[in-house]
């Protein structure tokens, strides 16, 4: 089993089944890589993790439209969806898509990021 460090960057499984399990909807087919940021005061073993994902592999009019959620004012909650950064690449952060994490569904570290 990993150790999770804040901001580090891992690849999980078994969360797609979770979800479905209870009856959510989870249709992300690849394998995605997550920033565990921030550890739960309340339950030390959970993390809040971010789905990251390569800018590179959207087209123009899904550049556009993250743009245009990152460019709301700020206390428009919109504004807080995406994040544009970098890990090895230009990457985008799906924060909106944060969910809770635990080491039990880390698979293995992302080591390709700076």
């Amino acid at each position: 089993m990993l150790k999770i460090e804040k901001n580090g960057i891992y690849f999980v499984s078994g969360i797609k089944e979770l979800v479905q399990s209870v009856e959510g909807q989870f249709e992300d087919k690849k394998e995605r890589p997550i920033v565990a940021l921030l550890q739960s005061v309340e339950h030390p073993e959970i993390f809040w993790a971010i789905p990251v994902g390569a800018i590179t592999h959207r087209n123009q009019s899904q550049l556009n439209r993250i743009q245009s959620f990152i460019d709301c004012p700020k206390d428009d909650i919109r504004s807080c969806f995406y994040h544009i950064g970098n890990t090895n690449i230009k990457s985008l952060f799906f924060i909106s898509d944060v969910f809770p994490i635990t080491s039990d569904y880390i698979t293995r570290k992302y080591l390709t990021y700076n």
